[in-house]
């Protein structure tokens, strides 16, 4: 008896899910700090490019020695001023126009 050929394109090799899924291949898992590493805005910060503060500019800046802890934080604290504004003013979001008008 001859054995029917599947149509359609070969099936790629490698271990399957009962439901015909193929399994992931074990690779090894790329650490965070490799990662954030690559990020462009993280570059030139050396071994402190996974820190969290080298997310935001005011972090990179804080980082590199350019301004002090403490001015980073009064950076964050201003930075978030229009968002109370605009809930006591009961506006829409400070970042977005008003399209309502």
């Amino acid at each position: 008896m001859a054995s029917k050929r599947r149509k359609g394109r070969p099936r790629k090799p490698g271990h399957r899910y009962r439901n015909g899924n193929l399994r992931p291949k074990n690779e090894p898992a790329i650490s965070p700090a490799a990662i954030a590493a690559t990020q462009p805005h993280r570059k030139g910060l050396g071994e402190r490019a996974a820190d969290q503060l080298a997310e935001s500019e005011l972090g990179r800046l804080c980082l590199r020695g350019h301004i002090s802890a403490l001015q980073h934080l009064a950076g964050q604290r201003y930075a978030i001023l229009p968002v109370y504004f605009s809930s006591t003013a009961q506006a829409s979001s400070p970042y977005l126009p008003c399209h309502s008008l």
